[in-house]
Order: C-alpha cells, then structure tokens, then sequence
C-alpha cells in the first residue's frame, strides 16, 4: 500500500514538473530535501534526506546516471561523486564507532 501512494505521489509530482533526489530517484514534491556540500565555497546537491539518513545506501553510479540526464557538467558531477563517497567514509567510520570497553 505504501509503495502504491510513493508511486502515486511521484508520478503526481512529475506531472507538476518536479525533479527528483538522483539517489533513490523519489519528486522533491512530497519527499523532504537535504543537501550534501561538494565545495567549499557553497556548491552542493540535494539528496534527500532519508537517503542521507543511511549513508550505505548511497548509490554512486545511479546518483552520476541521474545527474547525467539532468545535464550536469561533467566536472561538477566529479566533485557530487567525490563528495558522496567521502560521506560514505564518514558514515561508515562513525558507525564503527561504539562505547569503548573497559578492561578490568
């Protein structure tokens, strides 16, 4: 039933000329936006947020197709992927990260 009203939803959003996150592929209409920064001096991408939420998800290869049929120039897609994996690095240390154990 979910899956159903995601659908509905996309394609409704579609329909209203709305893109979508280039990751899990769901319209900004009814899915709430996030950004990942690609530059220092304010460049970035809006992923959303669920799918920054788990970092493992992340698909590098579906996010640069994505990227590559909305025409983004090929440079600033280098910098997305750059910056996508250097999230899933982070995500992944820190998901290593745990209480430390005390010796007795």
């Amino acid at each position: 039933m979910i899956r159903i009203k995601m659908r509905f939803l996309n394609l409704l959003g579609r329909m209203k000329g709305y893109s979508g996150c280039p990751n899990c592929d769901d319209s900004w209409y009814w899915k709430e936006d996030s950004s990942l920064e690609t530059s220092p001096n304010g460049g970035g991408v809006m992923i959303c947020k669920e799918c920054l939420s788990k970092p493992e998800i992340l698909d590098v290869v579906k996010i640069e197709r994505s990227l590559s049929d909305y025409n983004w120039k090929s440079r600033d897609i280098i910098l997305v992927l750059k910056a996508v994996n250097d999230f899933k690095k982070k995500g992944e240390a820190n998901a290593n990260v745990g209480p430390k154990k005390v010796r007795q």
